[in-house]
């Protein structure tokens, strides 16, 4: 499900599900496994599942997009080398890229669909 979190701080925590991220306003600090990452608003960041994660906002107006997707939905299309990859994505055999920097376009969007 999709929900928008204006929280000041984000516990560290897992879930099996993978998890968008997209920052509307303010700037958000991520620790991701290893990784630390300064999100600006436009910025899109990707959790693969089972990967413990915690951040901090850096002002009480911060807004972000959290959307959680279950990957195993997709393993019911019986496909052989899809199952493999999900399967990858869903035990950390598989990363995929963290962090798309200003992703404007998508952001319009969401503000068009939010009456923003």
């Amino acid at each position: 499900g999709a929900q928008v979190h204006n929280r000041t701080e984000i516990h560290p925590h897992w879930h099996e599900r993978m998890e968008f991220l997209l920052m509307r306003k303010g700037e958000l600090h991520l620790a991701c496994g290893n990784e630390y990452m300064e999100i600006q608003p436009g910025d899109m960041v990707i959790i693969s599942p089972n990967e413990i994660h915690a951040g901090q906002f850096v002002s009480d107006t911060a807004e972000c997009l959290c959307l959680d997707f279950d990957l195993s939905v997709l393993k019911q299309m019986n496909d052989v080398d899809t199952n493999r990859l999900l399967d990858d994505l869903l035990y950390g055999r598989l990363r995929i890229q963290r962090c798309a920097h200003n992703f404007s376009v998508l952001n319009e969007q969401i503000n068009r669909l939010h009456g923003y």
